[in-house]
C-alpha cells in the first residue's frame, strides 16, 4: 500500500467517526432539550396549581389518594410529589389542626396518622349566601355547605 492509499483510508475512517460523533451529540442535545422542556412544563403546572389550591385543598387531595392516612411528614411528601409544592411543616400543622377542628380529619394519637374523619361535622350550617363546597372524603366527593362557626 502506498502513502496515498493510507491517507485516503484515514480520511474515510475519520469522516465516518466524525459523522457518528455528530449523530451522538445531536441525540444528546435532543435529550437535553426534552428534559429542559419537561422541567419548564412541570414548573409552569406547579405555579398554576399553587395559585388554585390552598394547603387544606392539597391535604384533602393527597388524603383522598391515601385513604389509610399518613403522618405529617408523609403528607408533606405526598403534596410535594402530587402538587410539586414545597410545604413547610410549620405551614402544614395549622391547616391539619383546622381540618381536625372542622371534623374533616382525625389524628390517631398513638400512631401520628392523619386520615379522613368517619364522623360528619356537627356544626355545618347554611350561610346567608347558600354557597357550597365539595370535600373529598373516604366515601367519595361530598358537597357541604360553607361552614360558619357558631360562637356561644
Amino acid at each position: 500500500m502506498n502513502e496515498r492509499e493510507n491517507l485516503w483510508d484515514y480520511f474515510e475512517q475519520r469522516e465516518e467517526e466524525l459523522i457518528r460523533l455528530r449523530e451522538e451529540l445531536k441525540n444528546e442535545l435532543d435529550q437535553l432539550r426534552q428534559a429542559r422542556t419537561a422541567i419548564e412544563d412541570k414548573q409552569k403546572a406547579s405555579e398554576q396549581n399553587k395559585e388554585k389550591l390552598t394547603i387544606k385543598d392539597m391535604i384533602r387531595s393527597v388524603l383522598s389518594d391515601n385513604l389509610e392516612g399518613g403522618t405529617s411528614d408523609q403528607i408533606i411528601h405526598w403534596i410535594n410529589i402530587k402538587h410539586n409544592a414545597d410545604i413547610a411543616r410549620t405551614s402544614l400543622s395549622p391547616q391539619l389542626s383546622r381540618l381536625k377542628a372542622d371534623q374533616e380529619i382525625d389524628l390517631d394519637d398513638d400512631s401520628g396518622i392523619w386520615r379522613f374523619s368517619s364522623r360528619p361535622p356537627d356544626w355545618v350550617t347554611v350561610n346567608e349566601h347558600g354557597r357550597t363546597r365539595t370535600y373529598l372524603t373516604k366515601d367519595g366527593p361530598k358537597v357541604m355547605r360553607v361552614k360558619q362557626r357558631r360562637f356561644e
